[in-house]
């Protein structure tokens, strides 16, 4: 990958736009949540299954690994 990969998801990311979520009534629902970028990882080396749409990774070898 580039050398440039890093610094161009973070430029992509501090983009300036208005996003919301909204409840069945329309009004806006305010959480305080914050993401975290911790890299690419196969689906494999996750353990996740070609149907699964999200995962709880509880292996401490691999926490240990996206984490450091």
């Amino acid at each position: 990958m580039s050398g440039d990969f890093h610094d161009t998801i973070y430029a992509i990311l501090k983009i300036q736009y208005r996003s919301f979520q909204t409840d069945i009534d329309g009004n806006d629902v305010n959480l305080m949540v914050e993401w975290v970028y911790i890299g690419f990882f196969s689906a494999s080396r996750l353990g996740i299954d070609h149907d699964e749409w999200r995962k709880v990774i509880i292996d401490r070898e691999i926490l240990n690994e996206m984490l450091s």
